[in-house]
């Protein structure tokens, strides 16, 4: 059964909802990427990003 209005079957309607969102989802993050830029998350600039992150440490060789 091929649904009318837009031309695939009943069953391909959850795939291709979630293929549309995927682009929707991917998209910011891929301009930053394409331009050489960090891929910033949703922090608004008036907060600097630091890393707290632990203490760099020796490793023997």
């Amino acid at each position: 059964m091929i649904d009318a209005r837009l031309g695939f079957a009943p069953e391909l309607g959850r795939g291709l909802f979630i293929l549309s969102r995927s682009v929707g989802i991917l998209a910011p993050a891929w301009e930053p990427f394409r331009q050489g830029g960090r891929i910033e998350g949703p922090m608004p600039p008036s907060i600097p990003y630091a890393d707290s992150g632990p203490a760099q440490r020796s490793l023997p060789s």
